[in-house]
């Protein structure tokens, strides 16, 4: 428990920085592809951490470490969306149907991601059955320490579903800011 605690304020703490650093640049367009590229650097690099299945894994799954980055980077992203002034342009309407999109684009990435998990299972349980301990071979686990998950966590398909979760909650976080402000008589801004 005292370890989450440690990584949450981790994270705020590089949150902190990087908004610091950037300033009021962080809402720029650039600062935004600037920080999509840098969350799919580090997508790119827990699939590099994967391991064939069938093979040792190491010294474990050392790609859990790329969360703290990760969050920080999609707590800032969350800033930087909500911020930007091309989602402040669209009406309350226009927010409704981005959102919309937005389910369905997190209801088909769910749904391959779970195809792409059979596909590992299947797979894992093809090399346990031609190889066993007694011949040497190396039993295979798909569980969340396995090494062998960094393939179904770190990939394509994660990172836009990561991205795209971070975009719906900056959408219902200004759709309801949108909408409380009418409520009131102010002018969106």
């Amino acid at each position: 428990m005292l370890i989450f605690v440690i990584e949450g304020v981790i994270t705020l703490f590089v949150v902190g920085m990087i908004v610091g650093v950037l300033g009021e640049r962080v809402k720029h367009p650039i600062s935004i592809a600037v920080n999509l590229f840098v969350i799919g650097l580090f997508f790119t690099l827990g699939s590099l951490m994967n391991v064939e299945l069938g093979r040792p894994s190491g010294n474990g799954n050392l790609a859990w470490f790329l969360v703290i980055p990760l969050a920080a980077l999609g707590l800032v992203l969350l800033y930087q969306l909500y911020a930007a002034r091309l989602l402040r342009r669209f009406t309350p309407l226009a927010l409704a149907f981005v959102l919309l999109g937005l389910f369905a684009h997190q209801a088909a990435g769910f749904d391959l991601q779970h195809a792409r998990y059979r596909h590992l299972q299947e797979k894992a349980a093809l090399i346990n059955r031609q190889t066993t301990a007694s011949q040497g071979g190396y039993p295979v686990s798909l569980n969340w320490e396995s090494m062998h998950m960094n393939g179904h966590f770190f990939h394509l398909n994660t990172y836009l579903l990561f991205v795209g979760w971070i975009a719906i909650v900056a959408v219902v976080w200004l759709l309801v800011e949108t909408l409380l402000r009418r409520r009131k008589g102010e002018e969106p801004s």
